[in-house]
């Protein structure tokens, strides 16, 4: 048994074992678990969804609900995957539970995540939530949290090429893997534009008798939604897409429930909108930014950003090794004067051996010389090409780890 949460998490974080919803649903069914305690909300997409909920939970929170949340990876410690109302699950309910559990977690050989699933329908369950907000690991349809029963709201934020060698080597294919968590006689609301798209997202509503919502992308920063003025002068311009997605949950939200929004509240909760890892500036002299862009779409909206600066841009990069990461250093050259590859703490980290200096392109093996090799001639400094980069950067300068 563990003694503290430090050992816990170390262990459970090793267990990475290749499962899905075909092994877990059977699982679910018979510990009769029905997902009735709460409305949940199912989030999907390749990019935009961690955003997508804490907009949601923001505005729900300040409307008087207890929101929980549940999303991966971690920003800083496990224990942020779960949370309500802001605050972390209690690291004593996780590690009694897996304590309590343990036997039947090694019988049953799951993995980090569905312990993770399993952990936090109980404790949503026990703190009486009225709000889950669900992100999906990888795609949907056969995803761990697919097992999930009566959603009452499923969103698909957007459609880009990711984990190719899982959901396949087009978007028509990537967004009927995403169309998995869509269950029958409820709400679909999708941020996808694409018109062959959008008919893939209708007549798969219409096979499940399900209501289906098309999004449309908010274009200015400022702008008035419900008669209330929405000014969002200080968040970049790719979170107006997650912004129109999580207001049109709202709305369907609002219509379902008869329950009437206080948009003033909700517009003054989102113009000081904060999330972690998402283009987050840690330092103003120099300008030091981290942002969780991990592909094609996340790095075409990083270098939206990065070219509104008009200042000269030292990237410092480094990815996990099934990503594109050259497709990803070639696309950020264009935006800045200098591009560092580095590695950091994970074992699925590129390495080095990979990326051949030349022009613009050097490499440095750890990311905290890298910084500390530039930090004195340079305006911008961004770290980005990974989520899991961009917490250890984080601990980093916040921590001093």
């Amino acid at each position: 048994m563990f003694k503290n949460i430090d050992t816990c998490l170390k262990w459970l974080e090793n267990r990475r074992i290749k499962r899905n919803y075909n092994d877990f649903k059977p699982l679910i069914n018979d510990l009769k678990l029905t997902f009735n305690d709460f409305k949940i909300i199912h989030i999907t997409g390749t990019n935009g969804k961690g955003s997508i909920i804490n907009f949601i939970k923001d505005a729900l929170m300040v409307s008087g609900f207890k929101v929980g949340t549940f999303t991966s990876p971690h920003n800083i410690t496990h224990l942020d995957r779960i949370r309500i109302d802001d605050i972390n699950v209690d690291e004593d309910f996780f590690l009694n539970y897996i304590n309590n559990n343990y036997q039947f977690i090694i019988e049953h050989n799951l993995s980090m995540f569905e312990i993770d699933f399993l952990i936090m329908y109980e404790y949503f369950k026990i703190n009486k939530i009225d709000y889950a907000l669900i992100e999906v690991g990888i795609g949907g349809l056969l995803d761990y949290s697919n097992v999930l029963e009566n959603t009452m709201i499923s969103i698909i934020s957007n459609v880009s090429k990711d984990h190719l060698e899982i959901l396949g080597n087009n978007k028509t294919a990537i967004l009927k893997q995403k169309l998995g968590i869509v269950k029958p006689n409820s709400i679909v609301i999708s941020g996808v534009n694409e018109s062959y798209l959008r008919k893939i997202v209708k007549k798969d509503a219409q096979l499940k008798n399900s209501e289906v919502y098309f999004v449309e992308k908010i274009k200015h920063k400022q702008f008035y939604y419900q008669d209330i003025l929405f000014d969002l002068e200080k968040l970049p311009y790719y979170q107006l897409s997650n912004v129109s997605v999580s207001l049109k949950c709202l709305e369907i939200i609002a219509l379902k429930t008869n329950f009437k929004f206080d948009y003033l509240k909700i517009s003054n909760k989102f113009k000081d909108f904060k999330w972690i890892l998402r283009y987050e500036i840690l330092k103003e002299n120099p300008l030091i930014i981290i942002d969780g862009a991990h592909n094609k779409d996340g790095v075409l909206a990083l270098k939206k950003e990065l070219i509104a600066l008009k200042k000269k841009v030292t990237i410092i990069f480094s990815a996990l090794e099934n990503k594109d990461y050259l497709g990803m250093i070639e696309s950020l050259s264009d935006v800045c004067d200098r591009i560092i590859v580095t590695t950091f703490k994970n074992k699925y980290n590129l390495t080095l051996n990979k990326i051949k200096s030349f022009g613009k392109i050097k490499t440095i093996k750890y990311f905290h010389k890298a910084y500390q090799s530039v930090k004195d001639d340079s305006e911008v400094i961004v770290f980005c090409g990974s989520l899991y980069f961009a917490s250890e950067v984080r601990k980093y300068f916040v921590e001093g780890k």
